[in-house]
C-alpha cells in the first residue's frame, strides 16, 4: 500500500524535554523517513523547530478525563473534523479510547492506533476497577486497527486478563534515537560519576540513589552522583539536599535542572554507571538511551525493566541494599562494567527507531522504503 498519512494525538503542551518521549520520537522519525505526519496537542511550547512535523493545536487537554463522556465526545468531534481535514490515514492515541471509538464510529476508514501500557506491575494496583479495565480492553480492540505496548510484560499481563486482545497487541519496543548512538571513537575518557536522569519527583527515588552512594563514598572517594532532570516537586528536592547535608556529600552530588537536549548526549557519554531507583515508570526511554551510550545500568523492577536484566542489574522496588550492592559491584571492576556494556549494546541495537517505525507501519499494511 502507499504511504500514509499518520497523525498522533498528544495529551500535554509540548516542551523541549518532551522530545525525548518515545510517543514524540515516533512521529519525528516518521517525517525524516518522508511520511507526512501532523501532531495534534493543546500547546506547543516550542515554536517552529527543526524535524518537528506539523503542529495542530486542540482544546485543552483535562487531566483524569478518560471516562468523562462529555469531554471525549468534544475531543471525539474536533479530530474527526481536523483528521477530515488534513486527509489523514492512521490516528494514534496515547490515551482517550473513548473518543478514538468516537472517531472510528464517524470516519469508518481511518485506522485507529492505541497505546495499551499501564505503569502498574499488577491490575490490582490500578486506579480503576478490573470490570472497567476489561470493558477498555474490549472497546480499543472493536475499534483499533492495532493495540500497542512498549513490553513484553505488558502485553503478556494484558493477554492474561483479557485474552481477546490478543489478535490486535503487538509489542513495540521504546526506540533509541539516532543520536544516542556511540560512536567508535568515544566513551574512551570517562568520568567517575553515577548518572540518574529523570525529574525530582518522589516516585523517582533519587532519595535511595543518595542514601546508597553515601555507604560506597569512603570506599570510592573519586566517585560523584550527578543528578539530571527538571525540579516537579520542590518539597523533594530540598529532601534531597537535606540527604546530601545529613551525609556530607556536599562536592559528591551535583544538580543539573535544566540540560538542553543537545547536551544531554554529553552528560551519558561523560558518566560511567546509569542509575534509575524509581518506584515506578512506563518503558523508560533513558534506560535504553543509557545502554545505546554505554553505560551499565542499575536499577528498580518496574515496567520496561525488562530490556535491562539479564545485562545490566535489576532489583525490586524500594530496595536500598540492592542499589547500594549493584552499584558497589560496578564501581568497583571495570570488567564488570564492561561485561554489561557488551550485553547491553547488542539489545540496544533492537531499540534503533527506523526499524521501530518501520514495523509499527508495516503492521498497518504500509511499507516506508
Amino acid at each position: 500500500m502507499s504511504v500514509p498519512k499518520i497523525g498522533l494525538i498528544y495529551p500535554d503542551a509540548i516542551n523541549e524535554l518532551d522530545l525525548n518521549k518515545p510517543e514524540l520520537r515516533i512521529p519525528m522519525t516518521l517525517k525524516k523517513m518522508g511520511v507526512d505526519t501532523v501532531i495534534f496537542a493543546p500547546k506547543n511550547n516550542l515554536g517552529k523547530i527543526k524535524g518537528l512535523p506539523k503542529m495542530v493545536i486542540i482544546d485543552k487537554y483535562h487531566k483524569d478525563s478518560t471516562f468523562n463522556l462529555i469531554y471525549q465526545f468534544s475531543l471525539a468531534l474536533q479530530l474527526n473534523k481536523l483528521s477530515r481535514r488534513e486527509k489523514l490515514d492512521v490516528l494514534l492515541f496515547l490515551v482517550d479510547f473513548v473518543a478514538a471509538a468516537i472517531v472510528k464510529i464517524l470516519n469508518p476508514k481511518i485506522k485507529i492506533v492505541i497505546r495499551n501500557d499501564i505503569e502498574q506491575k499488577s491490575f490490582d494496583d490500578a486506579p480503576y476497577p478490573k470490570p472497567l479495565i476489561k470493558l477498555s480492553f474490549l472497546i480499543k480492540t472493536m475499534v483499533a486497527s492495532l493495540l500497542i505496548t512498549y513490553t513484553k510484560y505488558n502485553y503478556d499481563m494484558t493477554v492474561a486478563f483479557a485474552p481477546f486482545t490478543k489478535r490486535k497487541m503487538r509489542i513495540v519496543r521504546c526506540p533509541v534515537s539516532d543520536k544516542f548512538r556511540l560512536k567508535k571513537h568515544e566513551g574512551k575518557n570517562r568520568e567517575k560519576v553515577i548518572l540518574c536522569v529523570a525529574r525530582i519527583t518522589p516516585i523517582k527515588r533519587q532519595d535511595i540513589l543518595i542514601r546508597s552512594f553515601s555507604k560506597l563514598a569512603g570506599k570510592y572517594p573519586y566517585w560523584k552522583v550527578r543528578l539530571v532532570g527538571p525540579i516537579t516537586d520542590k518539597e523533594y528536592f530540598n529532601k534531597l539536599k537535606s540527604l546530601i547535608k545529613e551525609f556530607g556529600l556536599y562536592k559528591k552530588v551535583e544538580f543539573a535542572t535544566y540540560i538542553p537536549q543537545d547536551k544531554l548526549r554529553e552528560e551519558y557519554l561523560k558518566a560511567s554507571i546509569f542509575c534509575l531507583p524509581s518506584d515506578r515508570e512506563s518503558p523508560a526511554a533513558v534506560r535504553g538511551e543509557a545502554m545505546a551510550m554505554g553505560l551499565p545500568i542499575v536499577t528498580t523492577d518496574t515496567v520496561g525493566s525488562e530490556y535491562v536484566k539479564g545485562r545490566g542489574i535489576v532489583v525490586p522496588i524500594g530496595d536500598e541494599q540492592g542499589i547500594t550492592e549493584g552499584l558497589d559491584r560496578f564501581m568497583g571492576s571495570p570488567k564488570e562494567r564492561e561485561k554489561a556494556i557488551m550485553k547491553e549494546r547488542a539489545f540496544a541495537e533492537k531499540l534503533e527507531i527506523k526499524k521501530i517505525v518501520r514495523y509499527l507501519v508495516s503492521e498497518l499494511g504500509y511499507e516506508i522504503k
